[in-house]
Order: structure tokens, then C-alpha cells, then sequence
């Protein structure tokens, strides 16, 4: 008995270090493409592989949802220019994008949510394809991803209600082969964004996805504990 249990305590010492070799081959592979992706774009390339490491540090280490999101935000226009800033979650069993946090020129969007069931949204467009949505002049452009554009505007939470913006990047948050939502950096002006934006972002996308999975794996292993918790 104590031969089985001897043994079985060191395969899981065994699994357990194998998948810490893996989240951590994973993170070293991260961080080497986003240098590499940035080392080819144009302008501040050694200043923004810095500060991009540093917010995929910071938001990696959260297993919180709205502190992740939080964070972005705090960081999101030292990337690039975000009059609107916001991260969705996908609900594929529900057929909806939940917008956890939205928020135009400091200002927040009321809760929110969009149903996948219509396709001809830009944000399903770029979770169906998982692909990015890149657009520098919205009227001219909105027909390579959609059929139509007539986004109504949302209130803010001061009351006023949102604009329509001209430049927009819509990624794809992606882990182990699932989607897990999408982000989005939106501006009032066109030709707000270049390929070195865009890389920026994937690289912002990749630390988002993996902080997500790391929060939703986390919430799932306690799930237990708190419905316990209740029970009692």
C-alpha cells in the first residue's frame, strides 16, 4: 500500500512539473513573438516590447475578471490611441457576447450584451473567422467583414450616449483552441492605425486570452469550496 501510494504521489509531482514546463515554455514562447513582432514593426519598438511585457505581467498575475480588465484599461492608451476601449466575453451556449467593460473617453458603457445569432456584426465576424477586424475608415471599409454597418448608439454611464468611430481593431482572444471573447480599440478618427498597432494588439490579445483561462480554470477549481461554502 504504501509502495501505490508512494508511487502515485510521484507521478502527480511528475504531471504537475510537466505542466508548470509547459505554462512556462508557453509564456517564454509568448514573449519571444511579441519581441519578434515588434522588432519588425516601425517606430518605438525596444520601448514597447518593455511596457507590453509589463502589462502581460501584471494582468497574468490577476485571476480575477474585472481586475484584469481594469488593468488594461489603465494601460491600453499608452499602446495606442482607444477612444473606446472593450473586452467581450463569448457565451457560445448562450449565443452571446457579454461586454464585461466597455468604456468611451473615460467614460463607461451600461452593461451590455450581443447575440451571435445575427452574423452581420463586426465583432461575430471576427470570433467566426477568428481573425482580426482592421479598419481605418469605417463607411469605405465596414464591407470587407459585413454587409451592413447601422450600429445604434448605447448610453454612457453619465447619460450621454456613444459615437460612431472611424478607425477600429477587433481581435480574437484565443486559448487551447477556443474562443474565449474578443477586444477591441476604437478610434474617432481614421487612419488612426497602422500593422504596428495591430501587432501590438495580437500581442495584448495573447496575455488577455491566457489571463482569462488562467481566472476561469481558477473559478471552476473553487467552485466546489464556494458552493460548499453556501451549504453550509
Amino acid at each position: 500500500g504504501l509502495l501505490v501510494l508512494g508511487a502515485d504521489r510521484l507521478q502527480r509531482r511528475r504531471v504537475i512539473g510537466q505542466e508548470r514546463a509547459r505554462a512556462q515554455f508557453a509564456e517564454a514562447k509568448l514573449r519571444a513573438e511579441s519581441a519578434e513582432a515588434l522588432a519588425r514593426s516601425e517606430g518605438e519598438g525596444k520601448k514597447n516590447i518593455e511596457l507590453l511585457s509589463d502589462i502581460g505581467r501584471e494582468i497574468t498575475a490577476s485571476l480575477d475578471f474585472d481586475t484584469i480588465f481594469d488593468k488594461l484599461y489603465g494601460r491600453v492608451n499608452q499602446l495606442a490611441d482607444a477612444d473606446v476601449f472593450g473586452v467581450g466575453l463569448y457565451h457560445p451556449e448562450r449565443q452571446e457576447i457579454e461586454y464585461r467593460l466597455a468604456i468611451e473617453q473615460g467614460k463607461r458603457y451600461a452593461p451590455y450584451s450581443r447575440s451571435t445569432a445575427d452574423a452581420d456584426q463586426l465583432p461575430v465576424w471576427c470570433i467566426t473567422h477568428r481573425q482580426p477586424v482592421f479598419i481605418n475608415d469605417l463607411q469605405r471599409e465596414f464591407s470587407k467583414y459585413v454587409t451592413r454597418f447601422d450600429e445604434q448608439s448605447r448610453p454612457l454611464e453619465d447619460g450621454s450616449m456613444s459615437k460612431t468611430p472611424q478607425s477600429l481593431i477587433y481581435l480574437p482572444l484565443e486559448a487551447k483552441d477556443r474562443v474565449l471573447g474578443i477586444i477591441t480599440i476604437q478610434s474617432f478618427e481614421t487612419g488612426a492605425y497602422t500593422e504596428h498597432h495591430l501587432n501590438m494588439l495580437r500581442s495584448l490579445a495573447s496575455y488577455t486570452a491566457i489571463a482569462l483561462d488562467n481566472a476561469a480554470a481558477y473559478r471552476q477549481l473553487n467552485k466546489p469550496h464556494h458552493q460548499n461554502r453556501r451549504l453550509v
